[in-house]
Parts: structure tokens; sequence; C-alpha cells
């Protein structure tokens, strides 16, 4: 009996043991904060590398670990960076959301690095972001590359009001369960591969593993919509490659596989057809850009197009990094 009671305890401790083993980020970046100003610090990811340094910079609303998969790609020629802007996950929430303030963020974070003249490389509404500083500060940056991110945002509120009619599938109790879960359903829903130090900087999770809800408050990101500025794309003076993920048909969008309410089958189609718009809108607005462009859209690929497509990403940006002066 004294055996099988100590059998018994010694499982009990090794599962509880293995259990509580925390989980450790598979990608191979180094990470620090960099104070950029009174209480405020960004998170920086390292993922090495040699050559001239890319600088990932993410949507809103994520983080610089949703290239946690892809950065690694790139540092096999290239010193590669990622900066979580203020508000999310580990960088600091101090201080204005102004496009201005974010953008500043980004130069203070290179002068601490000591970087010099690093191609910008981000994903949506960085777009924002590097267009401030290509735009003001042109001798700080070699490039940009826009993945899905040169917009003109000015008009975001039609787009959501669009959005609105149309039902969403969220995740179930299950989906929910854990960080893990809802990375899986996640990244099953959208068909990419989201990496898990993702959701674990922007969930909030209960003591027993469940994901309640998000870190940031809501009004962060309502603070940094509400920002905006128009952008000016004739002051960029810095060479330019803009990639766009074009829809090939409405039922790419998220609740429009096939919608059997008739209303709900013309929201997606409206918002098919305004997203088209905005596409030829806003490569006219990169079309103003005095310095060297290249357009390049990728029919089918999903907003995340470095995940989406990430050798078709790959496969133009080491052109465009190759032609840029040293």
């Amino acid at each position: 009996m004294r055996l099988l009671t100590r059998w018994t305890f010694l499982l009990t401790a090794t599962v509880a043991a293995f259990a509580q083993t925390p989980w450790v980020d598979p990608s191979p970046h180094r990470q620090r904060l960099v104070p950029t100003g009174p209480g405020t610090s960004l998170e920086v990811l390292d993922w090495g590398g040699a050559g001239r340094t890319l600088v990932l910079l993410a949507q809103l609303g994520q983080t610089a670990h949703i290239y946690d998969g892809w950065a690694p790609m790139l540092a096999s020629g290239h010193h590669v960076l990622g900066i979580t802007r203020r508000g999310y996950g580990a960088s600091s929430a101090a201080g204005g959301f102004s496009a201005e303030e974010l953008a500043m963020d980004i130069v203070r974070v290179l002068d601490a690095e000591g970087v010099r003249d690093p191609v910008l490389i981000g994903n949506g509404f960085a777009g924002e972001e590097m267009s401030w500083i290509a735009s003001r500060l042109p001798r700080r940056v070699a490039g940009l590359a826009y993945l899905n991110a040169a917009y003109d945002r000015t008009n975001v509120a039609a787009e959501g009001a669009i959005v609105r009619r149309i039902p969403q599938r969220g995740p179930t109790p299950a989906d929910m369960a854990s960080v893990e879960a809802v990375t899986r359903w996640a990244s099953n829903g959208g068909r990419l591969p989201i990496p898990e130090a993702e959701f674990r900087q922007l969930a909030q999770v209960a003591p027993d593993g469940r994901v309640t809800g998000e870190r940031t408050p809501r009004a962060v990101q309502q603070q940094i919509v509400g920002g905006m500025t128009r952008v000016d794309y004739s002051a960029i003076h810095v060479p330019v490659l803009a990639v766009y993920a074009k829809a090939a048909s409405a039922d790419a969008f998220p609740g429009c596989q096939s919608p059997a309410d008739p209303a709900v089958r013309d929201a997606c189609q409206e918002l098919h057809a305004w997203t088209l718009q905005q596409l030829e809108a806003s490569k006219k607005l990169v079309a103003t850009i005095p310095s060297r462009t290249q357009v390049v859209e990728l029919t089918g690929a999903n907003g995340f197009v470095f995940l989406s497509n990430p050798a078709d990403v790959l496969g133009l940006l080491e052109p465009f990094l190759a032609s840029l002066a040293r």
C-alpha cells in the first residue's frame, strides 16, 4: 500500500510539473524593450542576420510576433528587426496615439539601435507610420515595402458599415479553452499559419488557461484610428515596393462563403466592389510617388500577404532590396 501511494504521489507530481512547464517561443529572436519617451518602451525583436537592416512593422491590432515564422526567411541575407507599436503586447501604452507619435516611436528605436538606412516593411496600418517617416524624414530610410499597406484609410468607416452587415462566426468556448486552441481556430479560419506567440502577446488569459479577451483596451485602437491623417504620397522620396492582396471574388471575405441570406450576399458583393475601388484608387496615389516604385497585385492572397503568399513576397522583396543604393 505504501509503495502504491508513493508511485501515485510521484506520478501526480510529474503531471503537475509537466502542466506548469512554461511555454517557450520557438522563433529564433532576441527580445528587448527600448525606451522611446517618458513612460513609453517598445518591444523590439531581433532575428539577427547580416547586411542591410529590415524593420518589420505589424498591422493594427498585431505585434511584431506576427512575423515569427516569416522573419527567419529574411535573416539569411539581412539583419531583421521587428517593432511592436505602443499599446500592444509587451510595448507600453503611455502617451498619445497620433500617426506622428507612432512614427516617431519607430525613429527613436532606430536611433537607440544605431540603425542607418533601413528598409521599412509593413503590413496594413503600418503603412501610415512608414509613409509619415518617409515623407518627412526621407534620409532616415533607404526604401519602403508596403505589404497590403499603401492605402488611403481616411474613409475606413464606409468599409466598417458594410462589414457590420455580414454576420461573423466567432470562436466557440472550446476555441477559447486555451491560447493554443484560439491560435488553431484563427489559423484554420483564415487558412494562415499564425504564430502562437502572437496570441500569447494579445490574449487576456484566466488562471485556468482560458482566453477571456484581449489585453489591449479597444480605446487604444479607436485613438489610433482617430489619429490618422491623409497621406501625401507625392512627398515620399524613397524607392517603394507596394504589394496588394486582391480578392478574387466576394467569397474571399469572412462570412461570405455562399451565404443563404440575400441581404448578406448583397453586402458581400458590395464589400468586394468597394475593396476593388479602394485598390485602384490607392494604386493611383502610389503612382504620385516621384521615386522609383513597383506595384504588384497578388490575386487571391490574404491581407496578411506574407503569411498567405510567403514565397511570392520574398520573390518580390529580394530584387527590390538588391536594387537599393548602399
